[in-house]
């Protein structure tokens, strides 16, 4: 299958298009829009996007690795750290301080070029929608200095667990889940947000 990759660009282009912005101002209301969700996650709040998942930060702790350092074989421990995460949409009721469309609306409206609701609602449908074309399974998104979210194929016929109700069953088609790896960037914008403010 052959994936095409989506980057900042045609973000831009849809918006260029859909606001009727020049290119400049197309591209500070897409840059502005990414910055979002690192916004969010250095106060603490998980971001929630509808249709994709939960971007979050999660502490992970030191773990021990084999390092292949110039042909022998050592075994070291990485420190803990803080990486961003996609998780998956469990339930759009869910409760707790998420950043959801009634936090990004008035974010978007503060964008110059947008300020109107109007407008701010068509860059969040155009971000959303951008974010789910992988899970058509053709595209990868890479966004320089935020990540790369690709489409994680789960094949037909795999044995899978449901944590519920401890019944095991069969994968009856294939499914898309999004993966997210994030840029080596992002930690850093988020950790000098966190300092900012």
């Amino acid at each position: 299958m052959n994936v095409t990759t989506l980057t900042r660009a045609d973000l831009y282009e849809q918006i260029e298009k859909a606001l009727d912005v020049s290119p400049r101002g197309a591209k500070r209301i897409g840059d502005e829009t990414i910055l979002f969700v690192p916004r969010c996650l250095a106060e603490g709040v998980p971001v929630l996007i509808q249709y994709v998942g939960t971007f979050e930060l999660r502490d992970k702790p030191a773990r021990p690795v084999w390092s292949d350092l110039r042909g022998e074989k050592k075994r070291i421990t990485l420190p803990p750290r803080t990486v961003v995460r996609l998780g998956r949409v469990k339930n759009m009721q869910e409760t707790g301080p998420r950043a959801a469309k009634r936090i990004f609306m008035p974010y978007l409206i503060s964008i110059p070029g947008v300020g109107t609701p109007l407008r701010a609602m068509q860059v969040y449908d155009i971000f959303v929608e951008f974010l789910r074309r992988p899970l058509d399974g053709d595209c990868r998104i890479e966004l320089r200095g935020f990540g790369v979210i690709e489409p994680r194929i789960i094949p037909k016929g795999k044995v899978v667990h449901n944590p519920a109700t401890g019944e095991k069953g069969v994968i009856s088609e294939d499914r898309i889940k999004l993966k997210f790896k994030a840029s080596k960037n992002l930690m850093p914008t988020i950790e000098a947000m966190r300092d900012e403010g």
